[in-house]
């Protein structure tokens, strides 16, 4: 019984998150402004030699930009929907880690599903093109994993949008030396060099 009511907890969660991250979110992903756009332009603008941020609207750090690059030569509409199925992906991904470390059990099964599919930032995240799906996969592996993947995943949600660096602080406090050291070199790989190469390299 246990085991029946927990799937059609997650049957119930599962469609609602079918329905409002996809059912009505796919057809609105056309030529209309998001704020993945400037992500796609800043990426154009380094494929030919310029800086990301004569896009007019990006104001991230430039990895990002860096990490659109594949996405350039499409046009904006494909681009948009392929940054959809990525994003798609990365929030498939973060409640299957967290249910690992919970203990793969029913209950921490249908809590996270229970979040997953109601949270409702999901839908606003996706439909707009945001960097929130990533640096929430970022997040959830700064927790659920250990040492060195924990300080590289700070360290990128920082290189991405800064404020998930926040989390280095309780590194800090908890003197997690192996993370620690990981996160200072992920964080100068990620954040120097795009900015170096952008300062040297790219008109504008």
């Amino acid at each position: 019984l246990t085991t029946l009511a927990a799937l059609c907890i997650l049957l119930v969660c599962a469609g609602r998150y079918y329905y409002e991250t996809i059912a009505v979110l796919v057809p609105g992903l056309i030529d209309t402004p998001s704020d993945f756009k400037p992500y796609h332009q800043a990426a154009r603008n380094i494929v030919h030699g310029r800086s990301p941020y004569l896009a007019g609207g990006y104001i991230y750090p430039p990895l990002l930009a860096f990490l659109v690059t594949p996405l350039a030569p499409l046009d904006y509409v494909t681009a948009r929907r392929v940054w959809f199925l990525l994003s798609q992906l990365f929030l498939i991904a973060f409640p299957l880690l967290l249910w690992r470390a919970c203990g793969r059990d029913w209950e921490a099964a249908c809590w996270i599903a229970f979040v997953w599919a109601s949270g409702g930032a999901a839908e606003e995240a996706l439909g707009l093109g945001q960097v929130g799906p990533l640096l929430t996969l970022l997040v959830v592996l700064a927790f659920t994993t250990r040492r060195w993947q924990q300080g590289a995943a700070v360290a990128l949600g920082f290189a991405l949008k800064l404020f998930p660096g926040l989390l280095g602080v309780a590194l800090l406090l908890r003197r997690e030396r192996h993370a620690i050291r990981w996160m200072v070199l992920s964080v100068l790989i990620a954040v120097l060099l795009p900015w170096a190469a952008v300062a040297s390299f790219f008109k504008g």
